[in-house]
């Protein structure tokens, strides 16, 4: 039993430090949002069709908007008998050794090891109330995680034989499948991808290993495929979502590019818009009643509003509600063949100069990715990146309300309890039920973390300046440690830079502490991962120094 705990010590440890984690977070109860209905709610129901062997359910205008992979991830937990956030705490667990096993190629202290996992294991934001949802933002920073670990990992094993590197790049295929399929943006993936991918292969003088990057390409291709075709045998269309496919997403960019007459930041198609297109697109017009009836007002009233305009995404789902209500959802073909019709009306309103237009046929969620607005939004991310280290915005008491005020969500309530495995408690119960001692530990926590990191933050910039200039005249010995810091670095200001766009030109809802929830453990990384390389750049400095006086003076021996 010695040589077999000497042999797996550190994963022992790894394994204790997170079921410890477990016994304190596991006070924390389901933040159920009922009201989600595009969101929480949806999850929660596709995974319960999916339970039920009903795919995602009947067809409507919400059936393909969302990834599919977290209510997959959802059905699992449940089919194995676990709550959902126990099961989630598993996952970020488990995605956290893995890294720690990779990056044990380069660090090789285990007591080094053990405190870098300490310190993405114990991130307050995974288990704030703002990840305790029934949603995908939990599942997505486990997601990056490994994605993270497996392109670090084949970047450190890139000398390795093909046998010890082929593990790596299957890992990497069904991770990006997955990261692919949980949320329906991954622009913002690439540049990370693109930096250690170029790192690894240039170095390595393009030989045959390079034909191993044709894993992960497959992996994704046949996991997406696989989607696709459950898609087509329950709806009858050969799509992954709405967002995917091409019927919406042109409808969606015809609208686009119909110029107004007056831009307005995080309006997409503004009211102005919609009034001369009601009196020139007759399949535009069927929507009118909609549109400009109590429902559309609804979605107009939501989150930060301008007056009379329909913001950011909320553009999209007041469109597929205005058209389900119209009875085009009753299947998905027909659904397609409204978007197909509307889309080639408008444009060829555009084409024949009836209407004002942008410029050529669009097919994005976005009409404005232009120069000015990448400009835009790198001087605003300051802004952004003071909010995500300072975790202003991240708490830790998850406090149910006792219901919504003349509605009665007792059905919601018992699916959300019967999926997640845990009840859904108001705060009341939350405070009584002996929990103090585990919800003063995780505020001390959070409140560690928000006291060091705003110092970690800078101190780390620092020490990276201080790293390339001590090694300046040596920068090749220090190339894998540069890559992976370099590599972290990107991962976090692509993140950064993506949420500041959303939220300046788009959606200005977007920046929240749940969708920059994925880049506060890579955060953590970079600055404590730095300081352990830096620390070890010194040893060996000083050891070569010891040892050429040494040599110099052997009589100082």
């Amino acid at each position: 039993m010695i040589k077999i705990f000497n042999k797996y010590r550190l994963v022992i440890i790894l394994l204790l430090l997170l079921i410890l984690k477990i016994i304190i977070v596991q006070v924390q109860p389901t933040n159920a949002k009922y009201s989600m209905i595009y969101d929480d709610q949806l999850m929660i129901e596709q995974a319960n069709s999916i339970i039920s062997g009903e795919w995602l359910g009947e067809y409507n205008s919400k059936t393909l908007t969302k990834g599919v992979f977290t209510p997959l991830v959802m059905a699992l937990i449940y089919i194995l008998n676990i709550p959902f956030l126990i099961g989630k705490e598993i996952f970020y667990g488990w995605a956290c050794i893995i890294f720690i096993l990779v990056i044990r190629k380069k660090i090789k202290s285990e007591i080094a090891l053990v405190f870098i996992y300490a310190i993405i294991l114990l991130n307050p934001v995974e288990y704030s109330s703002q990840l305790c949802r029934a949603y995908r933002d939990g599942i997505y920073m486990s997601l990056i995680l490994l994605l993270t670990s497996f392109l670090i990992g084949i970047f450190l094993n890139r000398k390795e034989s093909i046998k010890r590197q082929i593990k790596y790049f299957i890992g990497l295929g069904i991770t990006f499948s997955a990261t692919y399929l949980c949320r329906e943006e991954t622009i913002w993936l690439l540049p990370f991808i693109l930096v250690i991918t170029i790192a690894t292969i240039i170095p390595n003088y393009l030989n045959k290993k390079i034909l191993l990057y044709i894993i992960p390409i497959m992996i994704t291709i046949i996991s997406v495929n696989i989607i696709c075709v459950l898609n087509y045998k329950y709806y009858g269309i050969y799509t992954l979502n709405q967002y995917w496919g091409n019927a919406f997403t042109s409808a969606y960019g015809a609208l686009l590019r119909v110029k107004p007459e007056e831009e307005k930041q995080r309006v997409p198609i503004t009211r102005e818009t919609m009034n001369r297109l009601y009196e020139l697109s007759p399949k535009f017009a069927e929507l009118k009643d909609f549109l400009e009836g109590e429902e559309g007002d609804n979605w107009r009233n939501i989150g930060i509003t301008i007056e009379g305009e329909l913001t950011g995404a909320y553009v999209q789902w007041a469109l597929m509600d205005a058209v389900e209500s119209l009875g085009y959802y009753e299947n998905a073909s027909k659904a397609e063949q409204y978007y197909t019709d509307l889309e080639k009306e408008i444009n060829q309103l555009c084409d024949e100069g009836l209407i004002e237009s942008r410029t050529g046929k669009i097919q994005s969620n976005s009409y404005n990715f232009g120069l000015d607005e990448i400009i835009t939004s790198i001087t605003k991310m300051p802004e952004i990146i003071q909010y995500q280290y300072s975790l202003e915005d991240v708490t830790m008491m998850v406090g149910n309300s006792s219901g919504i005020i003349g509605m009665d969500l007792s059905n919601e309530k018992e699916m959300f309890e019967k999926i997640t495995r845990q009840p859904i408690v108001t705060i009341g119960h939350y405070l009584k039920n002996n929990n103090n001692m585990k919800i003063e530990l995780i505020k001390i926590i959070k409140k560690a973390y928000e006291f060091i990191n705003p110092y970690l933050f800078y101190i780390s910039i620092l020490l990276m300046i201080v790293f390339i200039l001590v090694n300046i005249k040596k920068l090749k010995d220090i190339y894998e440690e540069l890559v992976i810091l370099i590599t972290l670095a990107v991962i976090y200001l692509s993140r950064i830079f993506i949420i500041t766009f959303t939220k300046e030109i788009m959606f200005e809802e977007a920046l929240n502490t749940s969708y920059l929830a994925c880049i506060y453990e890579i955060q953590y990384l970079f600055g404590v991962i730095l300081i352990v390389f830096l620390v070890k750049n010194f040893r060996r400095k000083y050891n070569e120094r010891k040892s050429r006086i040494n040599n110099t003076n052997p009589s100082i021996k």
